[in-house]
């Protein structure tokens, strides 16, 4: 999967079956059909994301809770991935809020560093990442055999301050620890 990102713009009245309408304008984009030559670099499956992560849009004032909003599909798990509050993945023009261009990638990075608070102010300190890495790199029986840091990041997340923000879809991490590469020798 490229991770290609396309946002999608629908006439009003699409509004009735959004999953139909996004179909139909998907359609000439699909790996599986007869019109599309091999290679040309399409995609053969698609979700609605941008909500949770604040790549979606800021909602405008007043209209927060307005059912015409359209949300995150679940993740692939089946994980609900709720809106940050002030974002959604879509919706119609006059409730989104294009005032400020950064301002759902803010609110959503906002929600983040609240609940990392929130969560710090429940459960023990955590130990840094960076001490972790520094064990992995340096000290070979650490984590034997662990060349890809699978091992370390999987202690690093087991503590309970840690999985708890990274478990939760407000993280914007949304439980990956990112990859760290080979660089023992």
């Amino acid at each position: 999967m490229a991770g290609v990102w396309v946002t999608v713009c629908l006439p009003e009245e699409a509004a009735a079956d959004i999953e139909g309408a996004l179909a139909a304008a998907l359609a000439p984009f699909y790996l599986d059909t007869d019109e599309n030559p091999v290679g040309r670099g399409m995609w053969d499956g698609r979700r609605i994301h941008g909500g949770s992560n604040g790549m979606g849009f800021a909602v405008a004032p007043g209209h927060m809770g307005d059912p015409r909003l359209i949300h995150d599909d679940p993740g692939y798990d089946g994980t609900p991935r709720p809106s940050a509050p002030g974002v959604c993945a879509g919706g119609p023009r006059a409730l989104l809020d294009f005032s400020t261009p950064h301002l759902a990638s803010e609110r959503a990075v906002a929600t983040s560093w609240d609940l990392w608070h929130s969560l710090s102010a429940v459960h023990p300190p955590a130990v840094p990442l960076a001490v972790f890495v520094d064990r992995w790199r340096n000290d070979p029986e650490a984590f034997p055999g662990d060349r890809w840091g699978d091992e370390m990041l999987s202690a690093y997340r087991a503590q309970p301050l840690i999985g708890a923000y990274l478990d939760h879809p407000f993280s914007l991490g949304l439980g990956y620890l990112g990859f760290l590469g080979p660089s023992r020798s």
